[in-house]
């Protein structure tokens, strides 16, 4: 026994080529290695799968958060007008200048070559510079827009000022008085306009014919904004007539308090003191050119002269 089994070892050992372990081995790499190549593949599809989903979710993301370009908005359109209508005015340009136009049924009858005529275009314009024009073509006007009209009738429009910066308008308008049967029957208004959004507010009235004002029975005519706050004016001793001024009134438009003077002139405004200066006008002979108001060579004007007076502002 001792011996086989020897000669059995003796044999296993002559011959290890045979040894039944080694097709088992080599069978085990195959699959191992297969194993490998698979799960490789595995990992490198999962990995790109993983790496465009990332991709795909940013650029949802940034296209989530990226801000939506609205379009642009178009710019509010400015009123076109082509035909003006009763009671309303007009701002607008005429030789450089800013001018407003207004119209009623008796403004807009006119004379052509003798012969009456009546057209909705023609009516009065008064220019910055105090100037009038009547009858006048609203066709002539250049970019007019609308910034006023009244549910009350407008009689006529006497003159208009500026601010400093052109963003007020202040107009001095007569308007019938209903039931009224006195000579002229009219109320004289001033009204503020920001011409920006084109709010107003009567901010002075006066009945003309009336005796509030020494001497001024006639409308008044603006001649001066100060600060935005404080407006000159004068006021006519007539209506309707060839007059001349019967006063100066200096009204604070926001409080619509106001001080008249008789006969004023070089009127010096100082607001940072809330105060105002003026020289009282006098009779003075200047010289002349021969006319049925020259005589000899002389005429009598009134000029401020004389004294300063100071006075807080109304």
């Amino acid at each position: 026994m001792d011996i086989h089994t020897e000669n059995q070892n003796q044999r296993i050992e002559q011959n290890p080529v045979i040894k039944p372990v080694i097709p088992a081995k080599t069978g085990i790499k195959y699959w191992v290695v297969l194993a490998v190549v698979i799960s490789t593949g595995l990992v490198l599809i999962g990995g790109l799968y993983i790496f465009r989903l990332k991709d795909t979710n940013v650029a949802s993301l940034q296209q989530i958060n990226e801000p939506v370009q609205a379009p642009p908005a178009s710019a509010p359109s400015a009123e076109v007008v082509t035909t003006p209508v009763e009671n309303t005015l007009y701002l607008g340009t005429y030789n450089n200048s800013a001018a407003i136009f207004f119209t009623n049924e008796e403004k807009q009858e006119y004379f052509e070559n003798g012969v009456p005529n009546t057209s909705e275009y023609i009516g009065d314009i008064s220019m910055a510079d105090n100037s009038g024009i009547a009858p006048f073509d609203f066709k002539k006007l250049q970019s007019p827009r609308r910034i006023f009209t009244s549910s009350q009738k407008i009689h006529s429009e006497n003159n208009f000022v500026l601010n400093e910066s052109d963003d007020l308008a202040y107009v001095s308008l007569n308007y019938e008085i209903e039931d009224d049967r006195e000579f002229p029957n009219l109320i004289n208004r001033i009204i503020q306009i920001k011409l920006d959004t084109l709010e107003s507010t009567e901010v002075w009235s006066n009945k003309i014919g009336s005796n509030k004002y020494e001497g001024g029975e006639g409308p008044v005519y603006l001649r001066a904004n100060i600060g935005d706050k404080f407006l000159i004016s004068e006021i006519i001793n007539c209506y309707e007539c060839e007059g001349s001024p019967a006063g100066t009134i200096i009204l604070n438009t926001n409080t619509k308090q106001e001080k008249f003077f008789s006969n004023i002139g070089n009127i010096q405004f100082n607001i940072q003191d809330n105060t105002f200066s003026y020289q009282k006008l006098a009779s003075l002979q200047e010289s002349c050119n021969p006319s049925p108001v020259c005589d000899n060579g002389k005429k009598t004007v009134m000029k401020p002269a004389g004294q300063i007076y100071t006075e807080d502002l109304p």
